[in-house]
């Protein structure tokens, strides 16, 4: 089963207010408490179809992890099995690792085997009147470039095209393939993203991709090759 979501918020300077627009209502920011990990240094979902599942015994499920009070959510994946009680197993996690209140956690979806890929892209500029933030995650992809070009597919049908034109971009992307993850026993319920799974990779750079820490050679050529450019 493929999945995705996306969300955008829009801040402008044209007031002291603060406008806030959303989709879906996912943000794509991690509001305070609310970390979702990553394991290399440096989040949806209308089924398209639905690949033959292999059960070894894990669970793969995409959430949406919100504020306690809701809004200024974000997407990430989480390592569970079967019979686990998912919402209730990352609540539990964020009361032991932050001590702060539940946060709102909702089941996307679980994912089939295969490759997951997440998508966070920033677009205009403060001196320009504002910035634009897009989100979208998908999984359940045979290829890592189906999977990445399909997170900006989502992307930009919210966006009129913006997610591949964005002024800074991120994108991580990782395999799945079906079995029992070690994160299930290590840490119940912790929240990662995409790049900590088999064959994990990331890009995060201003558009046009510049190659960098955050950024490797084959990252920045899987990304290009996704036809993320310069406007």
């Amino acid at each position: 089963m493929h999945m995705m979501r996306i969300s955008k918020t829009v801040r402008s300077l044209s007031s002291a207010a603060l406008l806030v627009l959303t989709l879906a209502a996912c943000a794509p920011t991690t509001p305070p408490g609310l970390d979702v990990s990553t394991q290399n240094p440096p989040p949806p979902t209308t089924p398209l179809g639905e690949s033959p599942r292999v059960d070894l015994g894990g669970r793969l499920s995409l959430i949406q992890v919100c504020a306690p009070t809701g809004g200024n959510c974000t997407l990430a994946f989480v390592d569970s099995l079967p019979a686990d009680n998912v919402p209730k197993l990352v609540s539990d996690y964020f009361a032991r690792a932050s001590r702060t209140p539940a946060p709102q956690v909702t089941v996307e979806s679980n994912c089939s085997p295969g490759w997951v890929a997440s998508v966070m892209s920033e677009q205009g500029s403060v001196l320009g009147g504002g910035l634009l933030h897009a989100q979208a995650a998908v999984c359940g992809h045979p290829t890592s470039a189906s999977a990445i070009n399909k997170a900006l597919d989502v992307c930009d049908a919210k966006t009129s095209g913006g997610c591949r034109k964005s002024t800074r971009i991120k994108v991580v992307w990782g395999q799945w393939m079906g079995n029992k993850l070690a994160g299930r026993d290590l840490e119940p319920g912790r929240p990662y993203e995409a790049w900590s799974y088999a064959g994990g990779m990331g890009c995060e750079s201003p558009v046009p991709i510049v190659a960098s820490a955050s950024c490797s050679n084959e990252a920045a050529q899987a990304v290009r090759a996704a036809g993320v450019r310069f406007p």
